[in-house]
């Protein structure tokens, strides 16, 4: 469970805090935090992912101008790894929502406070992880497109099931429209193989809007990865596209 989170400018300006009103002093501890970090920094070791003060422990996430962290206690059942999908995915997308007014900002925490219900979002959705079948697989492909700046978004179908078991999309991305799409695309492509007597085809690329969706199926699960447009651009040529029928 969460007990305090934390999206801090670099030089420890708090931005955005969720926590249990413990009272406790959110500028002191988060200068403490970026104090931490940039000593990080300055060693050259690449930067602090996590450290233990006590029973608390405290999950970093760093996007360019801003620093996210994660505050737990040390005696959680949950893998810290979880929390690590957390404060990445909340820091990237916190980063993509308040880019601009991050630059431009005057010292009002009210400018971030929208992003509350983002934040709830994100943490149950990904928090309900550790709670479901095919967590290990799961957990792996999350941290996994981590890495990927290219990538924006994931989504976790039981096709046996006709349900999304996991998901972290974009907040401009509508999950029902994809609920729908897997329902339908993945039966279809098993069919597709079927009738040309080849094995299913476990592949796709699609173009949705302004993003690109790239499907595979393993078994009764099926991955879908969000990748923004200019991972994969234009891939057909514009007089194909232009043409009017």
């Amino acid at each position: 469970m969460i007990k305090n989170f934390y999206i801090l400018k670099e030089g420890g300006e708090p931005l955005f805090t969720e926590n249990e009103g413990l009272g406790i002093d959110e500028t002191l501890i988060s200068g403490f935090l970026a104090a931490l970090h940039s000593f990080s920094k300055e060693l050259k070791q690449g930067v602090i992912n996590k450290i233990d003060l006590g029973n608390h422990r405290f999950i970093f996430s760093v996007k360019d101008p801003i620093l996210a962290v994660v505050e737990i206690e040390t005696r959680e059942d949950v893998e810290d790894s979880m929390y690590q999908i957390i404060a990445e995915r909340l820091a990237r997308s916190f980063k993509a929502e308040y880019q601009e007014k991050i630059a431009e900002w005057d010292g009002s925490l009210s400018t971030f406070t929208e992003f509350h219900q983002q934040y709830d979002s994100i943490t149950s959705d990904i928090t309900d992880l550790s709670s479901k079948s095919y967590q290990n697989i799961i957990s792996q492909y999350f941290e996994e497109a981590l890495t990927n700046e290219s990538i924006v978004g994931m989504i976790i179908y039981d096709v046996k099931a006709d349900e999304v078991k996991a998901k972290d999309v974009p907040p401009d991305f509508s999950i029902n429209d994809i609920e729908s799409l897997c329902s339908m695309l993945f039966t279809f492509l098993d069919r597709i193989g079927i009738q040309l007597n080849h094995s299913a085809i476990n592949e796709l690329l699609l173009r949705y809007d302004k993003y690109w969706l790239g499907g595979f199926k393993k078994g009764d699960i099926a991955v879908v990865t969000i990748f923004n447009y200019e991972f994969f651009g234009n891939i057909l040529p514009n007089f194909i596209t232009s043409i009017k029928i």
